[in-house]
């Protein structure tokens, strides 16, 4: 999540779509994180309304066909949040077999990934 003029931003390495209301680390689940993140936004007096989202990840690492697609699970959990909460998605490099490694810069909103056997990307 960024806020392009105030230079402000959030991120969260989402494990599993769905907390089932466990409070222990928030940022591993998508429904927990993107609601924490949107909270703290709101506590600094930021409102979602002018905030964008870009969307990294979701990745197949095991190979696993069928109903254990956790990464679609992530992606589809968060889009219905952030459409909920008025928060434009205006990027993502969702899907595929391979993990990825990002920078993020606040500053600009700039995300650089890295992903194994392709070319550096930004968004």
């Amino acid at each position: 999540l960024h806020h392009r003029r105030l230079q402000f931003g959030a991120l969260a390495h989402i494990v599993l779509p769905n907390s089932n209301r466990q409070k222990a680390s928030p940022g591993k689940f998508a429904d927990a994180a993107i609601r924490y993140m949107l909270d703290s936004f709101q506590q600094r007096g930021i409102k979602s309304i002018g905030l964008t989202a870009k969307l990294i990840g979701g990745a197949c690492m095991f190979g696993i066909e069928g109903p254990l697609q956790i990464g679609e699970s992530n992606v589809r959990t968060i889009t219905q949040i952030l459409e909920a909460a008025s928060v434009r998605i205006v990027g993502s490099d969702v899907g595929g077999t391979s993990g990825r490694r990002i920078t993020f810069d606040c500053s600009t909103g700039r995300i650089n990934i890295e992903t194994i056997g392709q070319p550096q990307r930004t968004l």
